[in-house]
């Protein structure tokens, strides 16, 4: 087939080896989707039936990229027969639609997305009498979750003693309840949620027989795209289908398995040749992405500290560029300075914003940068994470300002309220009627303790107001000031709260992560220090959030949601020993060490041309160094002061 004389030999390789099991090392950049691609196609022209072909992927992303691609080879005819290739649980849930009455299920089922899931246990728990602040849906459903990944049903949970026992040391000793009711209701509505798509396939293979062998029969070929970030059950699943033919083709990297959070396995991708006889290993190890020096530095990295999986050598099928440049700086605001003015000369020499990308292992670490950004009016969109100005914490202290400016904004006064211990939405909205120019909030309350906060939160306000306006306080020291007052009232919100231990750690955890975020606040507001007045300072914000380009802007983006694509010139931050591999390096285990090893691989993989490796020497006020990921490896980077 002419369609092969495009590919390497390695590609090839993997293109043409379609009966068997057979596991495809794809390093960063080598192609696996082409691979993929190129595979269908070449099982098509082998004269192989489109619906013996079962293609898996994790993301809609994915399939419809190769969905285009095969369309292109084959035409439209493809588009419209192509029926099993796709994520996980739309290919499942095809499945489902036919064999719905055998798991008690009518085809028409509803499909509950996280939040329809998230609504319904909080109605549970509201006609249980159970207290919401105890048993937080988000936390509910991702109890429940974890357990049907594990194939553990409402039957087998309830009657597990150390499963009970984590819930009523965490304070909920009613889950089992609540699971049982949740499924009753999913069942009575006619409807599954996520997991559940994966829960009901997997056990229609195990109970019905005549169902795996149908679908057995059908999926002749078997792909399966990023299978190091496969979960247990989900590989259980794969397992059976594939196993009258094994001609199972998995696709991988294990060097990017960076999602372990969300229960992804790399075992199983590092497994695999020991789970299927007669697995053919293929190596993709030549690089179409970035430059030989990147992937010098990116191979130097991995065969230095990895201890595990498939070593590759990458090389690039690229011409020579420049070495990755490590940038000195002192802190994060020079840093961030730094960034901008080197996004204005790549920019000024014709290069799109939309070419550049800044990744952060933290989605808070942006908050100076995103600032600037908005400054100097360069679009831009936020991946991984909220934009630092609609953080939560960011929203309450702007509500504060707010106020101050203008002190019959209702909508400030409405959320700063709900800050205030035992006051809701209704209290709230009654208490905003009452709001004046001259009086804020005082009028009568019901009780002398509501009195009593109303009168502090309203003197509090009138004191800033005051001392802002008769020049005692800059937008900075005001900005402060309020800080100071928002943590005391969210301390006595978290006192005052009903909380299990478990519970107040995290809201603690949350507590301290806000401050943390409110730091960096104060630090914007010193560095932008110049408005003439407050209104002037909230317009800049409000204007500047207005971020009408976001498509054609450049990426700030996590690693985590970086992986998988690529620009020409990418800024990795912070790449110092507090965040690559972390405060808490030492007291980790070895996994997690190696995964933090491998997202900082995912990082240094995304360029195409150029990689700047941001290195402060002071980070959330501490002082760092440069990660050990990058030691004695300076024949690989140049080095560059900022200032």
């Amino acid at each position: 087939m002419d369609l092969l004389n495009d590919l390497n030999e390695a590609q090839r390789a993997a293109v043409e080896y379609i009966d068997g099991p057979s596991l495809v090392i794809a390093g960063a950049g080598s192609g696996k989707t082409r691979v993929l691609t190129y595979k269908i196609a070449y099982l098509l022209s082998q004269s192989k039936d489109l619906y013996s072909l079962l293609v898996l992927t994790f993301t809609n992303k994915a399939a419809r990229e190769m969905v285009e691609r095969i369309r292109k080879m084959f035409g439209e005819t493809f588009y419209i027969r192509q029926k099993y290739m796709g994520t996980f649980h739309s290919v499942f849930a095809r499945i489902l639609r036919v064999e719905s009455d055998k798991i008690g299920f009518t085809s028409d089922f509803t499909i509950y997305d996280e939040a329809d899931s998230r609504s319904l246990l909080k109605s549970i728990v509201k006609e249980m009498g159970l207290s919401e602040k105890t048993y937080k849906p988000a936390v509910v459903h991702a109890r429940i979750s974890m357990a049907k990944n594990q194939l553990i049903g409402v039957d087998s949970y309830e009657s597990d003693s150390d499963i009970l026992s984590q819930n009523k040391r965490a304070g909920m000793p009613e889950i089992a309840k609540i699971y049982r009711e949740y499924v009753q209701r999913c069942k009575l509505a006619n409807a599954m949620d996520f997991d559940d798509l994966l829960v009901y396939t997997y056990r229609l293979f195990v109970e019905r027989n005549d169902v795996l062998k149908k679908y057995g029969k059908i999926f002749k070929y078997i792909m399966v795209d990023e299978y190091q970030d496969t979960n247990n059950l989900q590989e259980r699943i794969i397992f059976k289908m594939a196993q009258k033919y094994e001609n199972l083709a998995v696709v991988g990297d294990d060097y990017q398995s960076i999602y372990a959070f969300r229960g992804s396995n790399v075992s199983n991708f590092i497994n695999f040749p020991k789970k299927h006889k007669n697995c053919k290993v293929i190596k993709l190890e030549k690089n179409y992405r970035s430059t030989t020096e990147i992937l010098n530095l990116a191979n130097s990295v991995m065969n230095r500290y990895a201890n595990f999986g498939y070593p590759k050598n990458m090389t690039s099928n690229n011409k020579q560029g420049t070495m990755p440049e490590v940038i000195s700086l002192q802190n994060q605001a020079e840093e961030a300075t730094c960034i901008l003015n080197r996004i204005i000369k790549l920019h000024n020499k014709n290069v799109p914003y939309k070419d550049i990308a800044v990744l952060e292992k933290y989605s808070r670490d942006s908050a100076i940068l995103e600032t600037l950004l908005m400054n100097n009016n360069i679009p831009y969109k936020k991946v991984g994470g909220p934009k630092f100005f609609e953080r939560e914490a960011v929203q309450d202290i702007l509500a504060y300002l707010r106020v101050i400016a203008n002190p019959i904004d209702t909508l400030a006064w409405f959320r700063i309220l709900q800050l205030i211990y035992g006051i809701g939405d209704t209290y709230a909205r009654n208490i905003v009627e009452h709001v004046t120019e001259k009086d804020f909030l005082l009028h009568e309350y019901p009780t002398k303790k509501f009195h009593q906060d109303m009168e502090k939160l309203h003197n509090t306000i009138l004191n800033f107001r005051i001392k802002y306006y008769r020049n005692q306080l800059s937008i900075p020291d005001l900005v402060l000031k309020i800080n100071e007052y928002y943590i005391e009232q969210r301390k006595e919100l978290l006192e005052n709260a009903k909380l299990n231990e478990e519970q107040k750690i995290n809201e603690q955890d949350k507590l301290d992560d806000d401050k943390n975020i409110l730091k960096q606040l104060y630090e914007l507001c010193t560095v932008f220090n110049n408005h003439k007045s407050l209104n002037a300072f909230l317009d800049n914000l409000t204007l500047g959030m207005d971020n009408k380009d976001e498509e054609e802007g450049l990426v700030i983006s996590t690693v985590h949601s970086a992986k998988g694509l690529e620009w020409e010139y990418v800024f990795v931050l912070d790449c110092v020993t507090g965040v690559y591999p972390g405060f808490n390096a030492m007291s980790m285990a070895e996994e997690e060490r190696q995964e933090n090893l491998r997202v900082f691989y995912v990082a240094i993989t995304r360029a195409k041309k150029q990689m700047y490796l941001c290195v402060p020497e002071i980070y959330h006020e501490r002082k760092v160094y440069l990660t050990p990921y990058l030691k004695h490896l300076n024949n690989h980077m140049s080095f560059s002061y900022n200032y």
